[in-house]
């Protein structure tokens, strides 16, 4: 569940309640809610893991196209990096 919320980029200090008012919707008692520390944590290494994809996909291609691109979305400048291969595409974030 808190996969899903990081993935549908659900603010982190909103997941904890959330998972507590769906678990109490269904009828039941969340035990172990996480804490929303837990919650950010989990969403570095979400991050960490996408890095090392993304690493891996440069270094394993022997053709890979790299497009850069920077936007400024609510006023926060947004700057990525895509790599693309025949058969993938990826992302990754830089920041300033």
């Amino acid at each position: 569940m808190v996969y899903d919320n990081i993935i549908n980029q659900v603010p982190t200090q909103n997941i904890p309640a959330l998972i507590e008012r769906y678990a109490k919707r269904h009828g039941e008692t969340s035990r172990s809610t996480p804490h929303m520390n837990t919650v950010e944590q989990m969403a570095r290494e979400l991050a960490s893991i996408a890095d090392l994809k993304s690493a891996e996909l440069a270094t394993k291609t022997k053709h890979i196209t790299l497009g850069f691109d920077a936007n400024t979305q609510e006023g926060v400048r947004i700057n990525s990096i895509h790599l693309t291969t025949e058969t993938d595409c990826d992302v990754i974030a830089a920041d300033e």
